[in-house]
């Protein structure tokens, strides 16, 4: 069996497949595996005679009730603010790291882009289960391309390629947006939440 290649690249891919699904995942256990995904991606960095990396701080061990906005249990409106300013700048960070992941250039193309240039131009291979697009497999793939070269939808493995790199990109700005935008509202309510410390503090 041929061994499986693990490094940097590897790591920005499955960034790039928890990105993907997000919006499935509770913001707490998004955060714990960006956590994961970042330091992995330092010890792919490391050569053998770098000393190992820390790990990096865990996400908030809250129980779901907890997140909650409205949840106080037994906690004074000081410690209440500062575990929610803790947990919104933990986001923040989570953000801004899957930020730089989708910037890298180390991206590399995989058979998500080129599926989605095989249904851009033959829709009708597309199968979905229930709002999500099945993933085709690898001979699928090549078998879908060497039907679009015969057709001369695209000229060569070559063409296919440039297509799926720009497909790529293109999902790649996409999330970066998602992911500014939501950095943008994250900071409103941080800024919100240490105002409303500070006057805490005041009182």
């Amino acid at each position: 069996m041929a061994s499986m290649r693990f490094d940097r690249s590897t790591v920005v891919e499955m960034m790039s497949l928890v990105d993907e699904h997000r919006d499935e995942l509770k913001e707490a256990d998004y955060v714990k595996i960006c956590n994961a995904m970042r330091y992995l991606h330092q010890r792919t960095q490391e050569t053998p005679r770098t000393p190992p990396t820390p790990t990096p701080q865990a996400a908030p061990q809250m129980p779901a009730h907890m997140q909650s906005p409205f949840y106080r249990g037994h906690m004074t409106d000081h410690e209440y603010l500062q575990r929610d300013i803790h947990f919104v700048e933990q986001r923040i960070h989570s953000k801004e790291y899957s930020i730089r992941m989708n910037q890298s250039t180390l991206i590399r193309t995989v058979n998500l882009h080129r599926q989605q240039v095989i249904v851009e131009l033959m829709p009708d291979v597309a199968r979905y289960r229930g709002r999500s697009l099945v993933k085709m497999k690898t001979d699928e793939i090549r078998r879908h391309t060497q039907t679009l070269i015969d057709s001369r939808l695209i000229t060569s493995l070559r063409d296919m390629k440039t297509r799926a790199d720009q497909k790529k990109c293109e999902d790649c700005q996409s999330r970066i947006d998602r992911l500014e935008q939501d950095i943008r509202e994250l900071q409103g309510t941080l800024e919100e939440l240490r105002e409303r410390l500070q006057s805490t503090l005041a009182n």
